[in-house]
């Protein structure tokens, strides 16, 4: 059984914020703070932040079993979902089995091309390897404008929010991940895919896909923004955020 750390702020309507891969919970937990006016919930996904790492090994469909009984242990109703990256990945997975009243996926994607699923399985090389990844990821998770000293010593430390384990065994479940965009055809809830035009690591031909699968997609591309847009363009996100969790 995979038992899940659940970070918790405010009351009112309730809002799930899910972590990426990797982001460290905190970052999220932030965002919560300023989201007034909601429940927000912050799961730490196994390995990260308060979460023990899982017994067996990490699989998206076990996560996402746990992420059901961990927010029908709390009483979530009808919430908004709000993914990051992989995050997005596991909003949309779980959306229709948690009657999610709306869906946010930034910086996301629900399925993933031969080429990048090669890459996640190169990236989890890299760190069996040992190799030190802290210095790949500012150039992968920011855009050019947005790079600086403060910044980039933000995102290098993402590389440190799971044990190594931990992330080998994420990357190398998602190279093998199912497409979700039949998943998204079937969601009865409105869907808001907001990217960063200069996002590398999930170019924003992922958030049209998903828009255009879902019956209720929307499209909105952040301009001249990276993949980090809690980062890049925080006023933004935050205002989608609300949005979306104001929904009916």
């Amino acid at each position: 059984m995979i038992d899940l750390h659940v970070f918790e702020s405010g009351h009112g309507p309730d809002v799930v914020l899910l972590h990426g891969l990797p982001t460290p919970p905190r970052e999220l937990e932030a965002v919560a703070h300023e989201l007034t006016g909601f429940r927000v919930l912050v799961p730490h996904l196994p390995g990260y932040g308060e979460s023990p790492a899982a017994p067996t090994r990490h699989s998206v469909l076990a996560v996402s079993e746990a992420l059901r009984a961990a927010l029908r242990e709390r009483g979530v109703q009808r919430p908004a979902l709000v993914g990051y990256s992989m995050g997005a990945y596991r909003a949309i997975e779980l959306a229709s089995s948690v009657s999610a009243r709306s869906v946010l996926a930034l910086a996301g994607f629900a399925s993933l091309s031969p080429e990048e699923r090669a890459g996640m399985k190169g990236f989890a090389d890299l760190l069996r390897a040992q190799t030190d990844v802290k210095p790949l990821l500012p150039p992968r998770y920011l855009s050019e404008a947005a790079r600086n000293a403060d910044s980039e010593q933000a995102v290098r430390a993402w590389a440190d929010a799971a044990t190594t384990e931990t992330l080998i065994e994420e990357l190398e479940d998602l190279a093998v991940a199912p497409s979700l965009l039949d998943t998204l055809a079937a969601l009865r809830c409105p869907l808001l895919a907001r990217t960063g035009e200069r996002d590398v690591a999930m170019p924003p031909a992922h958030a049209r896909a998903m828009a255009a699968a879902a019956p209720q997609g929307v499209v909105e591309i952040v301009p001249g923004a990276g993949h980090a847009l809690f980062l890049e363009d925080r006023a933004g996100t935050l205002d989608a955020i609300r949005r979306v969790a104001s929904a009916a």
